[in-house]
């Protein structure tokens, strides 16, 4: 089952009870902190905190998750089954999720969690942790399916990911990763030396596990065609074919001249409204380019080594019409770079050489 399969209803709900599990999940988080002999004083909800949360993460999943019930499941489980070997990891991989959320919210503004609602994607109707940065930028990353993700590379081994730094750097240069002048100023942020997780009490009574039938076996079903005028779009990278999206550092380069072309021609300037150039796009390792009006789209370039290495597409609530335009204009660029326009999902991730 897919989130795309629930009706908006359903959506809602989930929607709902993760935001009800926060201040549930954070106690539960501190309560296990607290038994292992940690400070809860350097969990103030910074950047840097997540050094030692992480510290501890793989020393707690290198003991199997004590204090972890074995019949715990993860809200994720009530969509996405995996094999139940992996349940309580997943579980686990929620504390990290809330407590990021309550990093990010420590930083940026509008702070909630929201339903995908553009239609005819594979992410419609998830949940996501939504973010307002600068003026009208909002950002939806999907903290539950990333979080998942590195708590099951470690639990297999992966050693990439078993190293203090891992979840703060990480981070910042995906789910948490803002655009290159918001990440300097909250990783330069002063230190507020309160933490977010003293004095939460014991964690309260969780909501029993959730359960779902595919909207298409309501009896009234929600799933009709958008129209013309209702938004659409997705999140997508262009980058080679056999990039990983982990390491875009080692990506093969892309020509920066003629992507500038292609975002000139769909009418994209910088965050300072300056026209797209090629030594524009390699000044910064990250780069976000907007149309003047800060709609249908965001686009991200990913510049290591003096190369560019990937560009990011996040879609702003276009109509059809507008995404169609901006698809046609990617897909041509993509043909004429030898590159692959797709979701993160289908490239690479966290997989093994």
């Amino acid at each position: 089952m897919e989130f795309s399969d629930l009706s908006a209803a359903d959506a809602e709900l989930y929607r709902a009870v993760i935001e009800e599990d926060g201040p549930i999940r954070l106690a539960e988080l501190a309560q296990l902190l607290c038994a292992d002999g940690h400070d809860l004083g350097q969990f103030d909800g910074s950047i840097e905190s997540l050094v030692p949360l992480w510290t501890w993460f793989i020393d707690f999943a290198a003991a199997d998750f004590p204090g972890i019930p074995d019949d715990a499941r993860s809200r994720l489980q009530a969509i996405e089954e995996k094999a139940p070997s992996t349940s309580r990891a997943r579980y686990a991989s929620e504390l990290l999720m809330h407590y990021l959320f309550e990093v990010a919210r420590a930083h940026l503004v509008e702070a909630r969690w929201a339903v995908e609602t553009r239609k005819n994607l594979m992410s419609t109707h998830e949940t996501r942790a939504q973010f307002v940065i600068g003026s009208n930028n909002q950002v939806m990353p999907k903290l539950d399916k990333w979080c998942e993700a590195v708590a099951l590379a470690l639990v297999d081994g992966n050693p990439d990911v078993a190293v203090p730094d891992f979840l703060m750097t990480e981070a910042l240069s995906s789910v948490l990763n803002f655009g290159w002048i918001t990440n300097e100023r909250i990783r330069n942020a002063p230190r507020s030396g309160v933490s977010i997780l003293e004095g939460l009490g014991e964690p309260g009574p969780r909501r029993p596990p959730l359960t779902f039938v595919p909207a298409a076996e309501h009896p009234a079903s929600d799933t009709a065609e958008p129209e013309d005028d209702e938004p659409v779009g997705d999140e997508l990278i262009l980058a080679a074919p056999d990039t990983d999206v982990e390491n875009l550092e080692s990506a093969r380069p892309l020509d920066a001249e003629v992507v500038a072309q292609a975002l000139t021609g769909l009418g994209f300037v910088t965050s300072e409204g300056e026209p797209v150039t090629a030594a524009v796009i390699l000044a910064e390792e990250m780069v976000e380019f907007m149309r003047a009006d800060h709609g249908v789209a965001v686009f991200a370039t990913a510049a290591y080594g003096g190369k560019l290495r990937a560009v990011h597409v996040d879609s702003i609530n276009p109509t059809k019409a507008q995404w169609q335009e901006v698809m046609t204009a990617l897909q041509t660029l993509a043909s004429t770079l030898d590159a692959k326009l797709a979701r993160e999902d289908e490239f690479d991730f966290f997989e093994d050489e």
